[in-house]
């Protein structure tokens, strides 16, 4: 992540990056990535109106485990964000490429970039089009945080003896 991020600063100098989380403010010094980590972990209203007012929020997977999506592939959605995430066969089957979502390959900080420079390209309208999209696709799937809870509660009454 931190050398993809690292190109995108050094090809897009034009473009403001952020980054929050964690484990950034640990980043190796050589990437070029100090002036672009604002803070550590966000929630709630500061996290919804961070993602919502970005111009683009990458969706990074965890390599360690093997992730085909994260939470972040239906908040960044549902948050009103224009998702530009990894392609995976999951991502692809949740959502329709270069409609509600932007796609990378995982190790091309060439890709990454055209899909950074196309959402910066596109006209207001042609990027809501493509967040509006993205958020009736997590509302469609059934991805929502209250789409899960039901579930959840569905199966537990399903299993308890005392339904």
């Amino acid at each position: 992540r931190a050398s993809l991020l690292s190109e995108v600063v050094r090809r897009l100098p034009n473009v403001r990056v952020g980054i929050w989380g964690g484990q950034w403010g640990r980043c190796p010094k050589g990437l070029g990535l100090a002036r672009t980590v604002k803070g550590g972990e966000i929630g709630g209203e500061r996290y919804r109106s961070i993602i919502g007012g970005a111009r683009v929020a990458l969706g990074f997977l965890r390599k360690e485990n093997r992730d085909e999506y994260t939470q972040r592939s239906f908040e960044i959605p549902a948050c009103k964000g224009l998702l530009v995430a990894e392609r995976t066969p999951e991502h692809q089957r949740i959502f329709r490429e270069g409609v509600e979502a932007l796609f990378f390959r995982h190790d091309s900080a060439a890709e990454l970039v055209a899909a950074i420079e196309r959402a910066m390209a596109a006209s207001g309208e042609e990027a809501w089009a493509i967040r509006d999209a993205g958020f009736a696709a997590v509302q469609r799937g059934h991805y929502t945080y209250d789409d899960r809870i039901r579930g959840l509660l569905e199966e537990l009454c399903q299993h308890s003896p005392n339904r």
